[in-house]
């Protein structure tokens, strides 16, 4: 960990390794549903191996929804603000390598709904 967070560079590359272990699981996790969708071979080790990413990302999906409502936002809207606002701070993060930035979130720019 120390060596991650050593220089903004070795930041970078924990981020680049992150986004690839992110991408191959989306990837087996859409390999697994189209195989179960479309009647194709499908073990149980094989959804075993997707099992928990499954529902990790169910659980920010519903989080994010929840938090949409109680906000009175259009679900929409407010998760395309999350998801710039998290590029934001990688990109604040990968820049200058300084970890204030991981806790620094901008508040949402689109405008609220009038109640």
């Amino acid at each position: 960990m120390d060596d991650t967070l050593a220089s903004a560079s070795a930041l970078s590359m924990a981020f680049e390794k992150e986004q690839e272990r992110v991408d191959a699981c989306t990837a087996r996790l859409r390999r697994t549903r189209n195989a179960a969708i479309h009647g194709g071979p499908i073990s149980i080790a094989a959804c075993e191996t997707v099992a928990n990413f499954a529902r990790q990302i169910a659980g920010l999906a519903l989080a994010n929804v929840i938090e949409a409502i109680v906000d009175e936002s259009e679900v929409e809207v407010y998760t395309s603000d999350l998801r710039t606002q998290y590029r934001m701070r990688v990109e604040n993060l990968v820049r200058s390598g300084n970890l204030e930035n991981l806790f620094e979130f901008p508040a949402p720019t689109s405008p609220q709904p009038a109640s």
